[in-house]
């Protein structure tokens, strides 16, 4: 994996709403001190804080972005730098809308561009996104604790998946052996007022050396 410095990564953009994003938070004396960027096989991972990078191995100070896409993945980094600080901050006041949780579960932000984008859509889409991110959480607990909620398993071909996700998990069985992946899809039928179009996927990916590792998210379906 490589490293790259904030200023050659932003004069290699082109600019847009990644530079839009960075600009105000810079005018506003709020762009975070640190910014680390690695790549692995196609997909680039940005993470930005104002702690050092060694001071934990997971650590909710950094915020991360992940994509295919360099500057996108930068973009989303940044802006769950934005939503992080907006949501502590508004704890730390003793806002009601921050005082039911100390965590940014349900929370979300979304990126505009005033000149060619309508701030009612970024907002429509942080809502969408803060909804998907509250479903995940209050779903995946709700199945785990409820046995009486059935699920649908899918077990893709690992060996010889197309997917790009999996293709990625795959390069990184040289550091850790995955023997196979499964995905779990539970059957919400059953879970009080559930009556949105949103559905949660989990994915499990089995060590040869035995455990396993989770990993999953909501969106809406079609």
């Amino acid at each position: 994996m490589n490293s790259i410095q904030r200023e050659s990564l932003f004069e290699a953009q082109e600019v847009g709403l990644l530079d839009i994003v960075v600009k105000n938070l810079r005018e506003t004396s709020l762009l975070p001190k640190n910014l680390q960027v690695s790549q692995f096989e196609q997909l680039f991972f940005v993470g930005v804080s104002d702690f050092d990078f060694d001071s934990e191995i997971i650590s909710e100070n950094i915020s991360q972005g992940c994509d295919i896409n360099l500057e996108t993945a930068a973009l989303k980094a940044y802006v769950e730098y934005i939503e992080r600080k907006a949501f502590h901050d508004s704890f730390n006041l003793g806002e009601h809308v921050a005082t039911i949780h100390s965590r940014s579960d349900g929370f979300a932000a979304f990126p505009f561009n005033p000149a060619a984008s309508s701030r009612l859509i970024a907002q429509s889409k942080a809502r969408e996104n803060a909804l998907s991110e509250a479903y995940e959480r209050f779903v995946w607990a709700q199945w785990w604790d409820d046995t009486s909620i059935g699920f649908d398993l899918i077990e893709p071909d690992y060996a010889n998946t197309t997917y790009q996700i999996l293709n990625t998990l795959k390069s990184l069985s040289c550091f850790k052996p995955i023997d196979k992946i499964q995905i779990i899809v539970p059957n919400t039928k059953k879970i009080k007022n559930h009556n949105l179009e949103i559905e949660l996927v989990i994915v499990l990916a089995w060590f040869k050396d035995g455990g396993c590792a989770t990993g999953g998210a909501a969106g809406r379906v079609g």
